[in-house]
């Protein structure tokens, strides 16, 4: 990365994958969300004894992406008590260590979008976070999920759950 930097150009260049690796690797997790075309995480509990909470768009077509991206980033700010320019910085650093990583053939990392269009409850299991996901008729969540290996990607489906996990 470049000693020059700039706060409005590198908001152009940020992309939602970027801060996805950054809120994973300063312990966020992923959980179910609520609205189509987002992304939810939620980080360490606050004083209030909730967590912090943040929505990012899914893709560049979402409207307002880039107004949506920009106020993660101030809110993240806020959260870690740090410039929003030093994450922008970390987030970037970050990216260019995933990108090399991919590019040696570490595990690569996938959207996966699923919507419950039954009529009861399905359950979602990633194997490899042991995570666990409950949506309700009508409801969808998008998963950043990572690869391990050179095997395929299984994803059962046993009526009421969804089980992901890497073929070995």
């Amino acid at each position: 990365m470049s000693s020059e930097f700039s706060m409005p150009a590198s908001m152009q260049r940020i992309r939602t994958e970027a801060i996805v690796v950054y809120l994973e690797s300063q312990g966020w997790k992923q959980r179910t969300c609520r609205y189509e075309n987002r992304l939810y995480f939620e980080g360490e509990i606050h004083a209030g004894g909730q967590p912090y909470q943040l929505y990012l768009p899914t893709t560049p077509d979402v409207p307002k992406y880039r107004t949506l991206l920009q106020r993660a980033i101030y809110k993240l700010s806020g959260i870690e008590e740090r410039e929003p320019s030093e994450i922008v910085r970390d987030i970037f650093a970050r990216q260019e260590r995933q990108d090399a990583a991919e590019a040696s053939d570490l595990p690569q990392r996938h959207l996966i979008r699923i919507r419950n269009s039954g009529q009861n409850q399905l359950r979602i299991r990633v194997a490899s976070r042991h995570d666990d996901y409950r949506l309700l008729p009508d409801e969808s969540i998008e998963l950043v999920y990572q690869r391990s290996g050179d095997g395929a990607t299984e994803i059962e489906h046993t009526g009421t759950s969804i089980v992901i996990r890497d073929d070995k």
